[in-house]
């Protein structure tokens, strides 16, 4: 009878185990990452960091996605996708000054949540300076203000960061409703308003994408035609003679001036880079885009100044 008793509750020992198992792998909430640069494309995250959703927040993020195949992908694999993409269509330029990067990493766990958040920031470094690209990668990550209103909707800071997102994405819903909402159903209304914006085209998923993918072989096509018209522009504008010089030492010649550009655009980046990343921790989403948008402003006019003072 007692070695019944002890079997019996092994057996159930091991059931609520497997059934914990079951919970942990499939019914926890998946984690987000938002990688904005325009295109602001959205990845849902398993527990083993694979993406199992893609949402497109944003009209840019669209066409940028449109022939990409991202799910089921590494989440570290799906971020090299979406900014190589933002690099052929020109969201990302290595000519251009103006390449911002934010990162929004979103899990519950808040340890979770800031290990994603290194990760994808890391990798989208790696990305842009393995293509020679200087541009300014940021976290939108939890600041005082939005551990207040965590703690005022009693919510956690990952919780709190998607609610900000949503927010961001439909003005028309308020952080008072969406704190009352899971993770999941906070989504939902994300993924709602998306295909709002969709169903506004009056085509079918199968034309939008078809024609999703037209519009991004365009913007490829154009940014080329942009890449090769500068570079004339700089042979154009430099003091060589290119009539008489051969194709190799023009390449020699453009080579070095690309090399130069590159150079000045480095330097004016990394002018406000530092005060903007430190300045990141204490803004919401739109308050570090307008922040970036601002530093940038005060430089432009400076180098106006300097220009007229010459």
């Amino acid at each position: 009878m007692k070695k019944k008793s002890i079997l019996a509750l092994l057996v159930i020992v091991l059931v609520l185990g497997f059934g914990y198992f079951i919970y942990v792998k499939n019914g926890r909430a998946l984690s987000y990452v938002s990688i904005s640069i325009n295109p602001d494309v959205q990845l849902g995250l398993n527990e083993e960091g694979i993406v199992k959703e893609v949402t497109a927040l944003n009209d840019e993020a669209d066409v940028v996605i449109a022939d990409l195949e991202l799910l089921n992908k590494d989440v570290l694999e799906a971020v090299d996708l979406v900014v190589e993409a933002t690099i052929e269509t020109g969201y990302i330029n290595e000519y251009s000054e103006e390449n911002d990067v934010i990162v929004t990493a979103i899990d519950e766990r808040e340890e979770e949540r800031q290990m994603l958040e290194k990760k994808v920031v890391e990798r989208v470094n790696k990305k842009l300076s393995d293509k020679n690209i200087y541009g300014l990668v940021v976290v939108n990550g939890v600041n005082e203000e939005l551990k207040a209103e965590a703690e005022k909707y009693d919510v956690s800071n990952g919780k709190m960061l998607l609610i900000d997102r949503a927010v961001t994405v439909n003005p028309e819903l308020t952080k008072e409703y969406l704190a009352t909402l899971s993770v999941k159903d906070i989504q939902s209304e994300i993924k709602a308003f998306v295909a709002k914006r969709h169903e506004a085209l009056k085509v079918s998923r199968k034309e939008m994408t078809e024609t999703m993918k037209k519009e991004k072989e365009e913007l490829r096509n154009a940014h080329q035609e942009e890449v090769e018209s500068l570079k004339e522009e700089l042979l154009d504008n430099a003091d060589v003679d290119t009539a008489v010089m051969s194709e190799e030492d023009k390449e020699e010649v453009l080579s070095s001036l690309i090399k130069e550009k590159k150079e000045k655009i480095k330097e004016s980046v990394e002018s406000y880079k530092e005060e903007v990343i430190k300045e990141a921790e204490k803004k919401t989403y739109p308050e570090l885009k307008q922040s970036i948008e601002n530093e940038r402003n005060k430089l432009k006019k400076g180098q106006s100044q300097n220009q007229g003072r010459e």
